[in-house]
């Protein structure tokens, strides 16, 4: 299965036919207009067009934020938002000496590297479940076909020799459902249990 992947494109200039200041785009059929995908997303963020338009939403603040016209502009921002605040913070931080900003960036990597390898050691594992769990049910259901051929067989199963069957390891499964043919009494199904 393809992840979602979202390109975001911050220009500084203006790109597309609008007013808007943010614009989305998907893979659309031509003429009947349905989405071919849903994995694929593209945003076209213009700054210039911020100057256009009187709005004080998340994203608007943020851009405001990243184009920094002025110290002041960049301050205000951080004002008005804790996230941009937090941001700043660590933009200040990062503006200071050569071993600050190298220790900063350390840090961040690691954390980064951590979140990756944590991120792929939790995929491997649901990866690992499916696999083991679509296993799981493939077995069960050969043994509830098997349980239900020698209902048929012998008209009248004992519940101790049904949950016998249940426990046989895979081969010995096997083995029974290869014999069925041969067994004669259901005393022959106690050899294969």
């Amino acid at each position: 299965m393809l992840k979602k992947t979202i390109t975001i494109n911050i220009l500084d200039f203006d790109c597309l036919n609008t007013d808007k200041y943010h614009s989305i785009f998907h893979l659309w059929e031509d003429e009947e207009r349905f989405k071919l995908t849903d994995v694929m997303e593209i945003h076209f963020i213009e700054l210039n067009k911020l100057n256009k338009i009187n709005t004080s939403d998340n994203l608007s603040q943020w851009m405001n934020f990243i184009k920094g016209d002025s110290k002041e502009v960049v301050e205000k921002m951080a004002k008005v938002n804790p996230d941009i605040e937090k941001a700043f913070d660590i933009l200040r931080t990062m503006s200071q000496d050569k071993e600050t900003r190298a220790l900063y960036l350390s840090r961040e990597m690691a954390l980064h590297d951590e979140a990756t390898r944590l991120a792929e050691a939790i995929e491997e594992g649901l990866e690992r479940g499916k696999t083991e769990g679509r296993a799981k049910g493939i077995i069960e259901g050969r043994t509830e076909i098997l349980i239900k051929q020698l209902q048929k067989k012998f008209k009248d199963l004992p519940k101790n020799v049904e949950e016998g069957i249940k426990k046989l390891p895979e081969n010995r499964l096997d083995l029974l459902a290869m014999d069925i043919f041969e067994l004669i009494t259901i005393d022959d199904i106690y050899k294969y249990l």
